[in-house]
Parts: C-alpha cells; structure tokens; sequence
C-alpha cells in the first residue's frame, strides 16, 4: 500500500508541475511561435559555395577540355579533346586539392535566402 501511495503522490506532482509550465507559458505563446519560425528560416538558408566551387571546378578542370596534364605525346596539350585513364587520374588529384584548399583552407561561403 506505501507504494502505490508513493508512486501516486510522484504522479500528482509531475501533473502540478506540468500545469504551472502550461500556465507561465499561456502568454508567451505566440511569441515562441516567432522565435521558432525565425530559427527554421534560418536554417533554411543553404551555403551554396561547396556547391558552385566543386561544378565550376570539375567543368574546367575535365582532362582536354582547357589542358589534359600529361598527355599522349607531351607532358602538356591544351583543348585536344582526348583523355587517358593516367589524365583522369591527374585531374582528379588536382581538383581534390582545390577543391580542399577552396572550401576547408580559405572557407568560400555562399548563403542565398
């Protein structure tokens, strides 16, 4: 019997206390909403400067596109249009390095609304 009145007396006073939070927060209410929405807005803006950095990078630095880094007969052409498995590989190892440089070392960052 002393648990069944210990653990009702535990259930009163978690009932009271949620009451007197209800009741302290009538008034403040739609002020809460506001905070909320001005919150979720602003997590809604998205930075869009990894983004525009990793496209325009890996548009430009596409092996024969601008340069292919080596090629077939030198160490260099530029907009030959042909690629090889060891250009690819060189492209990719350059665009990594930029891209890393771009976004960790100096932070581009692009928030729209």
């Amino acid at each position: 019997m002393w648990r069944v009145s210990s653990i009702t007396r535990c259930w009163l006073c978690l009932t009271s206390i949620q009451k007197f939070s209800n009741i302290q927060n009538l008034g403040f209410k739609s002020e809460l909403k506001k905070e909320r929405g001005k919150e979720r807005k602003r997590e809604m803006s998205a930075d869009w400067g990894p983004v525009i950095v990793a496209v325009v990078l890996f548009i430009l630095l596409s092996p024969g596109l601008l340069f292919q880094l080596p090629s077939r007969t030198r160490v260099i052409e530029f907009g030959n249009m042909c690629t090889s498995g060891i250009a690819i590989l060189v492209h990719a190892v350059i665009y990594f390095c930029i891209v890393t440089i771009l976004i960790i070392a100096i932070g581009i960052h692009i928030h729209v609304n």
